[in-house]
């Protein structure tokens, strides 16, 4: 997530690591020449810092972002960076898999990537800067599998084949209907 806090840049990687320098932007041979690396708190410890594909990819893989406070815990296990999840949206029913890869606002809870956006159907144009045009407001169920992270990198295939395994072995779309009755589901 890029923006401001307390005047100063945060969530792109600066050439002395510091939110006062300079950001960095992609050369020739990084995957987006010419745009700012953008960070993600979930990333490839194995790859330079400077380097975009150090961190996750938010047009290529689904990610939820967490409220930096949450400590949501579940039979004693707290969700953590890398733990899968399902994300849903009950209108379209079919569900979308996913890791928890970066730490938001701790006000704020429902972000997600851009290919995660695509995947539910969801507006996500970030060249357009009419809000009413990107996102949704409400009707997106997050189910977050506390302690089932399995290091990263992980491709888009890895993470919806654990993803599915996970939702299937909680008890999938049907149990999801019967805990969350007051959605509309399709």
């Amino acid at each position: 997530m890029v923006g401001w806090s307390s005047g100063q840049l945060v969530g792109l990687v600066t050439d002395n690591g510091l939110p006062s320098g300079n950001p960095v932007i992609q050369t020739a041979d990084d995957p987006a020449p010419g745009f700012y690396v953008s960070t993600t708190a979930l990333a490839d410890p194995n790859r330079d810092r400077k380097d975009p594909r150090r961190y996750v990819n938010s047009e290529a893989v689904n990610y939820i972002v967490s409220p930096g406070h949450l400590n949501a815990k579940v039979d004693n296990q707290i969700a953590k960076l890398g733990d899968f999840a399902v994300v849903i949206r009950p209108e379209i029913k079919a569900p979308a898999y996913a890791v928890v890869a970066d730490l938001g606002p701790r006000n704020k809870i429902g972000e997600g990537s851009i290919a995660l956006a695509t995947a539910l159907g969801i507006p996500s144009d970030l060249k357009n800067s009419d809000p009413k045009k990107q996102g949704i407001a409400q009707g997106i169920l997050y189910i977050v599998f506390p302690g089932s992270a399995q290091g990263w990198p992980l491709s888009q295939q890895e993470i919806d084949w654990q993803g599915a395994a996970l939702f299937s072995k909680w008890g999938g779309i049907d149990k999801a209907k019967k805990s969350f009755p007051q959605l509309t589901w399709r």
